[in-house]
């Protein structure tokens, strides 16, 4: 049980649309949940962090395009792994003189290896495989809000009439036509 850590109060629906969960690996509707967030400590809100707005995957609850935690966590202890190995290659370079190559690559293979396994995970890489399953959702086309069953009004975009909650579509980011080096005008 935490004693402290980031904590959501009023947390609300403002968004929904179809979207492909990662998580579930499967077509889903996400909610976009907006709450006001606060640093607390023993359950005490101690640092106001303002309102924050994230998607959730209806069924599951996470962010439908971020990975489980899991495959995160493995790939910070390999690269945990690799930086104890740069570093004991390094000094061990140092201690023992052995072969001209096997120094050199103590001092400057492993190291190189550690800071290439850091760059690929910190990267901002697309996911092409999530850009294809994002390919085969379609927008929910539907005249009634998901959520309640109120009539959606077409104001600053569908609107439900009695939740407000707004019918949203997958964003410009997530088209394949914006795609870095391709042409972003659609064929």
């Amino acid at each position: 049980m935490p004693l402290e850590g980031v904590g959501s109060y009023k947390p609300r629906i403002v968004k929904y649309r179809n979207d492909f969960c990662v998580s579930c690996a499967a077509p889903r509707r996400a909610h976009q949940v907006r709450s006001f967030k606060a640093y607390q400590l023993y359950y005490i809100p101690i640092v106001p962090l303002g309102f924050w707005r994230e998607w959730q995957c209806s069924e599951c609850g996470r962010d439908p395009h971020v990975y489980s935690r899991p495959m995160r966590r493995a790939r910070w202890v390999i690269i945990l792994i690799a930086g104890f190995f740069a570093l004991t290659g390094i000094i061990a370079s140092f201690e023992e003189q052995d072969s001209a190559a096997t120094v050199w690559l103590m001092r400057l293979g492993l190291p190189a290896a550690f800071f290439a396994l850091l760059w690929f995970a910190l990267r901002k890489k697309p996911d092409r495989a999530l850009r294809e399953k994002l390919k085969e959702v379609g927008p929910d086309r539907d005249d009634a809000c998901a959520l309640c069953g109120g009539a959606l009004v077409l104001d600053h975009g569908w609107r439900c009439s009695l939740c407000g909650a707004e019918r949203a579509e997958l964003g410009p980011t997530w088209r394949p036509a914006n795609i870095p080096g391709q042409s972003h005008n659609p064929q």
